[in-house]
């Protein structure tokens, strides 16, 4: 039986992922809003964020990202829980074929998979669709919870900038992981190997 993602290239098991439209701008807003999930994706002074500052993320997504979509919830009438993008390339920098890569999720669902499920169709998108060698991600030291989602899909660590972050008084550092290509088709050849014995028990 055919998978969502060999019928329709913009779903995953449970989820489809959307263009961003205008009206997006509030839901933006009131993810980035969150103060628990701002603190985990911005180094930013933490102050309460005003729709103003949301419409700065809005504008990047749609001008200047190499994909930014929607994540919905297929089963629940496409309703969004939150955004992934790949960042476009810095000018003259296409030809390196590497993207960084940035998910916020709505509070609510979190802790779901879907955080994972999105990565995972969104690395499949950029090495099978957009050509991409390497996928980057960051994560601050203080969000354990990221670092240990990124190791378990198989991103590598590829270093940390010490002291970079002043959080709750303290200085934390950039943890960096990165995935390249041969990398993620060895996971995805892995994967299908063990759907296989799984099948013949």
């Amino acid at each position: 039986m055919a998978t969502n993602e060999e019928t329709n290239p913009w779903q995953s098991a449970r989820l489809t992922y959307r263009a961003i439209e205008p009206e997006d701008e509030e839901f933006i807003h009131e993810v980035e809003s969150h103060a628990a999930t701002f603190i985990n994706l911005q180094p930013a002074l933490k102050r309460p964020q005003s729709k103003a500052d949301s419409k700065k993320s809005f504008d990047h997504y749609v001008n200047e990202c190499l994909l930014a979509v929607v994540v919905c919830i297929t089963a629940e009438d496409l309703k969004p829980i939150g955004v992934i993008n790949l960042e476009g390339p810095e000018p003259d920098h296409g030809h390196h074929r590497y993207s960084d890569m940035g998910l916020g999720l709505s509070p609510s669902e979190q802790g779901k998979g879907y955080g994972s499920e999105a990565i995972r169709w969104a690395l499949q998108w950029g090495f099978e669709s957009a050509g991409l060698h390497r996928i980057s991600v960051k994560a601050f030291e203080y969000n354990a919870g990221a670092m240990r989602l990124y190791e378990r899909l198989g991103f590598k660590h590829e270093g940390t900038v010490r002291e970079t972050w002043w959080h709750a008084g303290k200085w934390w550092g950039d943890i960096e992981y990165g995935m390249l290509e041969h990398e993620w088709r060895a996971l995805q050849e892995k994967e299908r190997e063990g759907k296989k014995e799984i099948a013949l028990r």
